[in-house]
């Protein structure tokens, strides 16, 4: 059994007020071409807010406030207790995630088997509202219930566009991870799309 940390131990701390000031110019802010609602300079957010800006909105800005926020024993425990291997804070530009350990994150909050059913249902709710509908929800449907994430990179050689997330369909979930790296950054969306589409239909054709 996973063991449940941060929000139990502080069971108050998605009401927690975080000023946004400036970011310190030693953080590692990854340059955003699918942007949405941001954060503004000078304004106090509760975490509560500060997550539905990085998650729904996938706003850099938030999550490195709230990881000026976020106690390392915290971060560094849970990649321990999911049995995934911890990302060097000092080389954290290098760090790399199977599709299949990032799943891991998914795979436990549909099961709330680490924050609790209510946190997790939060968790999912902020990923249902995700802005990005270039991806899964282009391959997709109308329609669809899809509860996602996406993430991108670039390092000036290679762009890299990943998306994860579970797909519903016949009443049943399916866990969709899809990662992809090229050198042209239009292509990759499209890429995460046609495959969507395709194990959509697959999906669709069992019993």
């Amino acid at each position: 059994m996973l063991r449940e940390r941060c929000l139990y131990e502080q069971p108050t701390l998605l009401d927690k007020e975080i000023l946004y000031d400036e970011i310190p110019s030693t953080m590692i802010l990854a340059k955003q071409y699918y942007t949405s609602n941001m954060i503004v300079q000078g304004k106090k957010y509760t975490v509560r807010e500060l997550l539905r800006y990085m998650v729904s909105y996938s706003d850099n800005n938030a999550q490195q406030l709230l990881g000026k926020a976020l106690k390392p024993t915290n971060f560094n425990h849970m990649f321990m207790d999911m049995g995934i291997g911890l990302p060097m804070e000092e080389n954290i530009s290098q760090f790399s995630i199977s599709p299949r350990d990032y799943s891991v994150f998914m795979k436990t909050l549909f099961n709330a088997t680490y924050l609790g059913q209510a946190q997790s249902e939060f968790a999912l709710s902020l990923m249902n509202d995700c802005t990005f509908k270039e991806g899964f929800v282009k391959g997709l449907p109308a329609n669809t219930k899809v509860v996602h994430k996406f993430a991108e990179w670039d390092d000036t050689k290679s762009f890299e566009l990943h998306e994860s997330g579970l797909i519903y369909l016949h009443n049943k979930a399916y866990l969709l991870t899809i990662m992809t790296r090229g050198t042209t950054r239009e292509k990759l969306p499209n890429v995460v799309a046609s495959l969507t589409k395709t194990i959509y239909e697959q999906l669709g054709k069992l019993p």
